[in-house]
């Protein structure tokens, strides 16, 4: 006998089929529900096996217990073991960060420096760790997770791209002076006189943009310059003469960092400048 095919008009008329659509429905809750809670899974480093990342289980604890649906057809006491589980186990992964995170950078052939909580990958990519919120900054990115196993793709990726990255040295010098001048043209400055750092960022995105864009200013035609990338480029040029100007770049502090700044590497330390002047070399 040819199966039947039975449409949702067909269901919703039908008091058997009412009960149908209402089990399809279910079915379907609780197998997305299924599906992200096995996002849970990430394969091991090192032994390519499925472990469970615990800090996106504890994020999903709340959720199960809020869901009448999961409730219902879920074990209380496979509830309360998951619970039990991942308090303990965020706090050991979280304690084991930098042992796991060296190993994984040498084998890579990645430099590290820096200590818990804040490191430097590679001489420019700062990855930072919140303990107690169970988060990672890794660059311009926020994971919530400190298991490196859920990181580690974040990590290799901002490297690869910023390997890939086309970087003219001359050129930016270029467009850097062309946006420090446009600043101190805008607020009056001398030149010479330091200006705001992320004034001068501001304008060298503008600087940087094709005459397509100045015809045509739509997101399509944009070239996108990010604060990190221009903290990275800044690390590569701090004291170099330009080549049009014959003047040389100079970085400075700030006295309200987190506000106005930006964290720069420069050559074996970290600092924040915040402000930023082209100057005569004095010989």
């Amino acid at each position: 006998m040819a199966k039947v095919k039975l449409t949702d008009k067909t269901l919703k008329d039908n008091p058997l089929g009412e009960v149908i659509l209402q089990i399809r429905g279910l079915a379907k809750h609780l197998s997305s529900v299924s599906k992200y809670l096995e996002g849970c899974f990430v394969t091991s480093l090192e032994t390519s096996e499925p472990i469970v990342d615990p800090f996106l289980a504890k994020t999903l604890v709340s959720v199960l217990e809020s869901d009448p649906a999961i409730i219902q057809f879920l074990n209380t006491e496979a509830l309360s073991r998951l619970k039990m589980y991942v308090a303990p186990e965020c706090e050991r992964v979280a304690n084991s960060f930098e042992a796991r995170l060296r190993p994984f950078c040498e084998k890579n052939n990645i430099s590290l420096e820096g200590r818990f909580p804040t490191y430097f990958l590679a001489g420019f990519l700062e990855v930072s760790v919140e303990h107690a919120k169970g988060i990672c900054r890794i660059g311009g990115k926020t994971t919530k997770s400190l298991m490196l196993e859920s990181i580690a793709p974040t990590i290799l990726e901002t490297l690869k791209n910023e390997a890939e990255r086309p970087f003219d040295t001359a050129l930016f010098l270029k467009e850097l002076y062309e946006a420090y001048e446009r600043v101190t043209r805008i607020k009056g400055l001398s030149t010479g006189q330091p200006a705001q750092i992320l004034d001068v960022f501001r304008e060298l995105v503008f600087v940087k943009q094709s005459p397509t864009f100045g015809k045509n200013p739509v997101k399509s035609n944009f070239k996108d310059y990010t604060r990190e990338f221009f903290a990275r480029d800044l690390a590569r040029v701090s004291g170099m003469i330009t080549t049009t100007s014959g003047k040389r770049l100079e970085l400075m502090p700030t006295a309200f960092p987190h506000e106005d700044g930006l964290l720069i590497r420069i050559g074996e330390g970290t600092r924040y400048a915040g402000r930023l002047a082209f100057n005569e070399v004095i010989t």
